[in-house]
């Protein structure tokens, strides 16, 4: 019984060669199957727009607390991706000194919201008042409810997110002892994972570092680090002029292929530190390699950006 082909006509004028459904076209171009394509496409679309709004209406309410309070402010990063959270510079001159601040804002699962101001100056005249004046425009914008003090347990992810946003502006401070007293450079891959884990000290309690990964395509490789009772991966990269994105790319491909047997692993987090920007497209690496691979649920970071 020879094969039916697709009545329909591709773009070029020609008929389309590809093998016909009980429709009569293919599955390319069944009516159908391509209504059903438009539609899902339009419920992201709408669930990215409605995302994008949230988060650009929290931006609104805690820069007019900026405004209010006389910080200068400007969008330091926002995720481009889930919409979930961004950073805000702010700075003030008090007398002859400036103060600068990062904000913090990460919106949770429960969309709640959570936000946090870190000082990136010697001085922090005025950081309090900035603090109380975003709960303040929070709570009146209803985004925290009246009366509402339960302390919630933040999931890995969102603490691991902090990580990685901060780590730039922590590692920055750190160079900056007392007395120019010796201090950790971060000027490699090592550098970041010795710092990450002493972070990763203070949030988590079982953290096995250097743990091998079952073999895949004949060898195997050591995992950075093996959050055992969060189920969660941490791999680091350190980018250079000769590890872009393409080579960490490719890298991150090989690696994620590995933890997918991984007996303990549902969640790998990859944070690719670039302090020196050789990454070109940091947002269309965290998309490329982020989502669900098989079982494995894979969330990759370039952080600063």
């Amino acid at each position: 019984m020879s094969k039916k082909q697709c009545k329909a006509t591709t773009k070029s004028g020609q008929r389309c060669k590809k093998e016909a459904l009980e429709s009569g076209y293919c599955i390319i171009h069944d009516p159908n199957m391509l209504a059903k394509r438009k539609k899902k496409k339009k419920q992201r679309e709408k669930i990215q727009s409605e995302k994008r709004k949230t988060i650009e209406r929290l931006l609104s309410t805690i820069t007019k607390a900026c405004e209010s309070t006389g910080w200068y402010w400007r969008i330091d990063s926002q995720d481009q991706t889930d919409f979930l959270s961004a950073t805000i510079y702010v700075s003030k001159t008090v007398s002859i000194n400036t103060i600068t601040a990062l904000i913090s804002i990460v919106i949770l699962s429960d969309n709640a919201v959570e936000y946090s101001i870190e000082k990136t100056s010697f001085y922090n005249y005025g950081i309090s008042a900035l603090s109380t004046a975003i709960y303040n425009y929070l709570k009146r914008a209803g985004w925290i409810k009246k009366g509402e003090k339960k302390e919630s347990k933040e999931e890995p992810l969102d603490l691991l997110l902090k990580v990685f946003k901060r780590f730039h502006v922590s590692g920055v401070q750190l160079s900056k002892r007392h007395d120019s007293r010796n201090t950790l450079l971060i000027q490699d891959e090592y550098d970041v994972q010795d710092y990450i884990h002493a972070i990763l000290k203070i949030l988590f309690d079982d953290i096995r570092p250097e743990e091998y990964s079952p073999s895949y395509a004949g060898s195997s490789s050591k995992i950075d680090f093996l959050l055992k009772d969060e189920k969660t991966l941490v791999e680091v990269k350190f980018a250079t002029s000769k590890l872009r994105d393409n080579k960490i790319g490719e890298q991150l491909i090989v690696d994620i292929e590995r933890y997918k047997n991984h007996p303990d692993c549902e969640t790998v987090t990859c944070f690719v530190y670039d302090p020196n920007f050789n990454i070109k497209n940091p947002y269309g690496l965290e998309k490329d390699l982020s989502g669900k691979k098989d079982k494995l649920n894979v969330k990759v970071f370039v952080y600063p950006k």
